[in-house]
């Protein structure tokens, strides 16, 4: 299971190398925008759209979202907020304990794989890539 509270940001920036990140399976490798970061590879409808066609998830029309599990001994819930910039997304807002197929069916709603995407650590502050950020969800 993943566990996390982040925003996913469009990876279409350039990146620099960040402050190492202390975690449970040593320090992880952290990035930093050297610039601002641009709007996600969707729009804000065109990813509204896509959250709803999946099963049990509940979106609302200012972009709000939960996605819950069947019951059972794994239950698991995500919350997120897709935050607009106009012709397209801005970041989206993630928290929640999941397993990592949910996560990416919520990130192929925002054009992942074929987008790249960073994704900043609301309490820590720091932006990770994606393979540490999986490490670091999983040690949560």
């Amino acid at each position: 299971m993943l566990r996390f509270h982040m925003r996913v940001h469009s990876g279409d920036a350039p990146l620099a190398e960040g402050p190492a990140l202390p975690s449970s399976g040593g320090a992880l490798a952290t990035v930093r925008p050297t610039g601002p970061l641009p709007p996600l590879a969707v729009t804000f409808d065109d990813a509204l759209a896509a959250l709803g066609q999946l099963a049990r998830l509940d979106v609302e029309p200012d972009g709000f979202f939960t996605w819950v599990s069947a019951r059972g001994p794994d239950d698991w819930k995500l919350e997120g907020q897709l935050v607009d910039a106009g012709p397209a997304l801005m970041y989206v807002e993630l928290k929640g304990r999941v397993p990592g197929d949910v996560l990416d069916d919520v990130l192929t709603t925002l054009g992942w794989p074929a987008a790249p995407l960073v994704f900043e650590l609301v309490r820590a502050g720091v932006f990770l890539a994606e393979p540490a950020f999986r490490r670091w969800a999983e040690g949560q």
